[in-house]
C-alpha cells in the first residue's frame, strides 16, 4: 500500500512538457498503454463531402475524477469531454470521460510520438500516419 501511495504521489507531482524535446519516454509509454488498451485511431468520411477524412485518436474511460485523462491531456495536449448518460443507455453503464485530438497536425504528431511504444494498436497506427500524411499532401 505505501508503494501505490508513493507512485500515485509522484505522479501527481511530477511536470509535464509540451515541448516534445522535454518529453519523458515513460509519459509517451504510458499514453501508448492507454491508447493500447483503451483508445482507438478512427479515419472517417464526412457525410457532406465524400473525399473529405477526418482524423481522430481517441481513448474513454469511465472513470470519477478524470486524473488518468488528465495526465494524458498535460502530456499530448487535446481535449477533454464528459459523456453523459442518453436515453439510449443501458441501465448498468456509467457515464464517460474522454480524451481526443482532432486536428490533422496534431493528430501526426501524437501517433508518431506514441508509435514506438504501442504493441496492440502499432499496426493500425502506421496506416493511420501514412493515410494522414497522404491527406496533409492533397
Amino acid at each position: 500500500m505505501l508503494i501505490k501511495l508513493a507512485f500515485f504521489n509522484t505522479i501527481r507531482n511530477a511536470r509535464y512538457y509540451k515541448n516534445i524535446n522535454n518529453m519523458k519516454k515513460i509519459d509517451l509509454a504510458y499514453c501508448a498503454g492507454l491508447i493500447d488498451g483503451e483508445g482507438s485511431f478512427g479515419i472517417y468520411r464526412l457525410t457532406s463531402n465524400k473525399s473529405l477524412l477526418r482524423f481522430k485518436i481517441i481513448i474513454v474511460l469511465t472513470e470519477r475524477d478524470g486524473f488518468v485523462l488528465d495526465r494524458i491531456k498535460k502530456i499530448l495536449g487535446g481535449n477533454r469531454n464528459h459523456r453523459n448518460r442518453t436515453k439510449s443507455w443501458k441501465s448498468n453503464w456509467k457515464e464517460q470521460e474522454e480524451w481526443y485530438i482532432t486536428k490533422k497536425l496534431d493528430c501526426l504528431r501524437v501517433a508518431k510520438l506514441v508509435y514506438p511504444y504501442l504493441i496492440l494498436k502499432k499496426k493500425i497506427c502506421k496506416i493511420f500516419i501514412n493515410k494522414l500524411i497522404k491527406s496533409l499532401e492533397e
